[in-house]
């Protein structure tokens, strides 16, 4: 049982890896906040984070599972007024 568990989850990562990556367009100012517009492969899961150097420490503001058109919408109320970094992995 535990080798099918453990070639079910190589497949699973290899599968993971082989998807393309996900993209995330320019940060938009909305109001008060930034909308950060970002997508990737429908029915996969993805974190949007935040920091203040390139090098980190990155924060995580939320974590999504994409939905049936891939793209979806996240307001950084909380952005801070010198400026950061932002990305979006897959977990």
């Amino acid at each position: 049982t535990g080798g099918q568990q453990a070639m079910g989850a190589a497949f699973g990562q290899a599968v993971i890896g082989a998807l393309p990556a996900p993209w995330l367009q320019a940060p938009a100012k909305s109001d008060n906040s930034w909308r950060l517009t970002f997508g990737g492969v429908s029915g996969t899961a993805h974190s949007l984070e935040r920091a203040p150097f390139m090098a980190g420490p990155w924060t995580v503001l939320t974590n999504i599972v994409l939905g049936p058109l891939g793209r979806t919408s996240y307001d950084d109320q909380n952005a801070p007024g010198t400026g950061a970094f932002y990305r979006v992995i897959r977990p």
